[in-house]
């Protein structure tokens, strides 16, 4: 059986370390690329690092829910649902004051 049908069939192996660190390395850097094209493109007085970071953070934090993920609905859904309930715990202040 090739790897292919082991793909289709859902028999796969996890991932591998290597693979894992080549995705977050690439999450990074290629991040890291959008956040220098930020950077440069900027029009105003100064940019703002926090959303810089933020968006270099969230890559990694993606990528890292998507290696936990694999291909489980069920733990998608999971994590979804962490991810929903730490959202309505958070208090949002009033932006209209």
């Amino acid at each position: 059986m090739n790897p292919t049908d082991m793909l289709l069939a859902g028999d796969a192996e996890p991932f591998a370390l290597k693979s894992a660190a080549l995705a977050l390395l690439l999450a990074f850097g290629l991040t890291q690329v959008l956040g220098a094209v930020y950077v440069w493109t900027f029009r105003g007085m100064s940019y703002s690092q926090g959303l810089v970071h933020a968006i270099v953070l969230g890559s990694i934090i993606a990528c890292m829910l998507m290696l936990a993920i694999g291909g489980s609905i069920a733990a998608g859904l999971g994590i979804a649902g962490g991810l929903a309930i730490v959202r309505f715990r958070t208090a949002l202040r009033d932006l209209a004051t």
